[in-house]
């Protein structure tokens, strides 16, 4: 797992619609030392005053909430950076730039919306930073904190105070608001079915915030829109080259990437930060730092950093769409035409290695670090082993393809180098077997038998370029289940208890 910090150069204090608070008369839009006053100044505008005033109460209680927001973050170092960053004040008032505002003058729909956007700018900046099984957590805080500030907290409160006192069960009346049904559903999950508690409360977050709540972003390879000049840091030379780098491209406007710097002396990253406050950077300059999680790192980098953590996919579609995005499309269309399929196993196969992951002990026996870099080499070796066969031509027979040979170079090297478990090993084995035949090459090709959890077939995709895959994997829309990895029907429940039981926030 490694985060990527992304240096900001340049700190922006001039922003559209930003309210300025001076020495002067009055609140929000005081003028400089005791000039002019603002809105809330004797001589100021009234109608701006009366406009202004409905938005205090609101803006109150989320102030007050988010104060008590750091008490409640019981995530340790080990597993996230989450932290105020210098440019995130800043970026909160982003929520006046919501192109949802055009038009709209009803003073209660623009507090609405800008409550919404502020609570998505909020949760995707804190959100980005930590990794997925904390996410859910973030967000179900970010919904205390709503629910707070929501005119009908202290009824809520007295109604789960009335609900305590009740012995028996009682009936509900009134047509209740998706967030209450919800919660009422959370609660009653948490007590008979504990292991559907996660799914539950993305639920509840989603009756409140809506779907794309916790939706993530489109991820683009940055090397296929940018030039990127890297360096690994960890030797003397890598030091040297990463600063000659740092001098140039702040001048030329080009990104730098420096790897593995956690590596590095402490005081050496700080020497950085501090030189980046001096230089006068091209507009365009970025310095991206890649690092494993280390209590070691200065808060102080930290905090001038945009922080994003990256770990493998939670699922088996996020996973082949994270994989097939990394291939250059031109690589993919590659004659022979049979080698879009090709790619197309191996994205697939390497996407069912890394979601297993995420079941242990079901999944695999024990745990193995399966990255982005075997997907490269299992690459490279389908197209040393495609070219040999092809010899330049557009088409190339199934059956002529080496396919033990591709087999064993899988399982014995690429990725059944890592395995230590005999019964892990064979497990390896016999996806191979299934997906790498010529077999595959047929239009019934099931890859998935139950994809629905009863009959329906999942076949593999006819198709010939990148975009036509991810245009497939795009539109499956089947509830992910543990039979798409070979795993029985309750393992997902099997999983969540054993979780539970093992959590170390427990």
């Amino acid at each position: 797992m490694q985060n990527a910090y992304f240096m900001r150069t340049k700190a922006k204090t001039n922003f559209p619609g930003a309210p300025y608070r001076g020495r002067g008369h009055g609140g929000l839009g005081g003028g400089r030392g005791g000039g002019r006053g603002g809105y809330g100044a004797p001589g100021g505008r009234s109608g701006a005053d009366d406009s202004t005033t409905s938005f205090f109460p609101k803006a109150e209680h989320i102030l007050v909430a988010f104060l008590e927001f750091e008490q409640f973050l019981p995530f340790p170092p080990k597993t996230t950076t989450m932290v105020h960053t210098n440019g995130f004040i800043i970026d909160i008032f982003d929520v006046l730039k919501n192109s949802q505002l055009n038009g709209v003058t009803d003073h209660e729909k623009r507090l609405n919306i800008i409550t919404n956007t502020l609570f998505q700018i909020v949760y995707r900046h804190f959100s980005q930073g930590m990794i997925h099984t904390d996410k859910a957590l973030l967000a179900l805080l970010l919904l205390r904190i709503y629910l707070k500030c929501h005119p009908n907290y202290t009824t809520y409160e007295a109604k789960f105070d009335h609900l305590q006192a009740v012995p028996e069960v009682a009936t509900y009346e009134g047509n209740p608001s998706p967030t209450s049904r919800a919660l009422n559903d959370l609660v009653v999950i948490n007590a008979l079915q504990p292991d559907r508690l996660v799914a539950s409360a993305h639920l509840v977050i989603a009756a409140t915030f809506g779907l794309e709540f916790m939706q993530h972003d489109k991820v683009t390879n940055l090397h296929e829109i940018t030039e990127i000049t890297s360096f690994a840091i960890g030797s003397s030379e890598g030091f040297q080259q990463a600063e000659k780098a740092l001098e140039s491209s702040s001048k030329s406007g080009q990104l730098v990437l420096l790897k593995n710097v956690h590596l590095a002396p402490s005081s050496w990253l700080t020497q950085i930060e501090k030189r980046l406050h001096v230089i006068r950077p091209h507009l365009q300059f970025r310095l991206i730092f890649t690092a494993k999680i280390h209590p070691k790192l200065p808060i102080s980098v930290i905090q001038a950093s945009r922080v994003v953590v990256f770990e493998p996919a939670t699922g088996l579609k996020a996973n082949m769409l994270r994989s097939l995005s990394s291939i250059p499309p031109s690589r993919i269309t590659k004659a022979p035409v049979e080698r879009a399929r090709l790619y197309f196993l191996v994205c697939w196969f390497h996407a069912l290695v890394q979601k297993r992951l995420r079941c242990r002990p079901l999944g695999w026996a024990h745990s193995y670090e399966f990255s982005d870099a075997d997907l490269r080499m299992a690459c490279d070796t389908l197209d040393v082993a495609v070219d040999s066969v092809a010899m330049g031509r557009n088409n190339v027979s199934p059956d002529k393809l080496p396919w033990k040979a591709l087999r064993t170079l899988f399982s014995q090297c690429i990725y059944g180098g890592k395995i230590d478990n005999i019964f892990d090993q064979t497990l390896l084995d016999c996806f191979l077997q299934k997906l790498f035949t010529s077999k595959a090459f047929e239009d019934d090709f099931v890859l998935i038998n139950n994809v629905d959890g009863k009959s329906s077939p999942l076949y593999i995709p006819e198709a010939h370029s990148r975009d036509q895959l991810l245009q497939w994997i795009y539109h499956i829309k089947f509830l992910q289940m543990p039979n798409w990895i070979g795993l029985p029907k309750n393992a997902k429940r099997f999983f969540l208890l054993f979780v539970d039981k093992n959590s170390k926030y427990a």
